[in-house]
C-alpha cells in the first residue's frame, strides 16, 4: 500500500515520491491483473468444456432413454400377442375337451347310434388333436378295421344294386 509523502517536504517533492510510487505499483497492479486474467479464461475454457461434455453425455442418455422405451413397448406388444394366442389356445383345448367328453358319453351309451369302430375312431382322433399320444398300434389296427368295413360296405352296396336291377 502506498504511503503519502511527509508533509515536511515541500509540494514539488512530495508529487515526485507520490508519482514515483504510482509508477512501481501500478505495473505490479498490471501485471497481477494479467495473471488473474488468464486464470480466469482458463477457467471458463474449463466449464465450456465440463458443459460440453455434459451436453453430449445427456444427448447420449437421452437416446439410451429412447431406444430402451421402444424396446418396452415392443416386448408389451409381444407379450400381448403372445396372452391373446394363449386364451385362444385355451377355448380351443376347452372345445376339444367338451368334444372328446361327448364323445366318450356316447361310446359308452349302449342306446346310442351308430357303429363302435367309428367311435373309437372319433376318439382317437379326439385325442390326438387334444394332445394325448394315441397309441400308434391301435390307431393303425382302427384304420386297417375302418378300411375293412369301407370295403364290405361297397361291397354289400354293389348287391343291393344287383339285386335291385334283378327285380326290374
Amino acid at each position: 500500500m502506498k504511503q503519502c509523502p511527509p508533509r515536511s517536504l515541500s509540494c514539488k517533492c512530495r508529487r515526485w515520491i507520490w508519482n514515483q510510487q504510482c509508477a512501481v505499483s501500478v505495473p505490479l497492479v498490471l501485471k497481477s491483473d494479467l495473471v488473474l486474467q488468464a486464470t480466469l479464461e482458463q477457467e471458463l475454457q474449463e466449464a465450456r468444456y465440463k458443459e460440453e461434455q455434459l451436453h453430449l453425455g445427456n444427448t447420449t442418455l437421452q437416446r439410451q432413454l429412447e431406444r430402451l422405451t421402444e424396446e418396452k413397448e415392443e416386448r408389451e406388444r409381444e407379450a400381448v400377442s403372445c396372452y391373446n394366442a394363449l386364451e385362444k389356445a385355451c377355448e380351443a383345448n376347452q372345445d376339444l375337451q367338451i368334444q372328446l367328453e361327448q364323445v366318450l358319453q356316447q361310446a359308452q351309451d349302449p342306446n346310442s347310434k351308430g357303429n363302435s369302430l367309428f367311435s373309437e375312431m372319433q376318439i382317437a382322433t379326439l385325442m390326438q388333436l387334444q394332445g394325448n399320444r394315441a397309441d400308434p398300434a391301435q390307431l393303425e389296427r382302427l384304420q386297417f378295421m375302418l378300411s375293412d368295413k369301407n370295403n364290405e360296405i361297397e361291397s354289400l352296396m354293389m348287391k343291393v344294386r344287383e339285386l335291385e336291377k334283378a327285380k326290374r
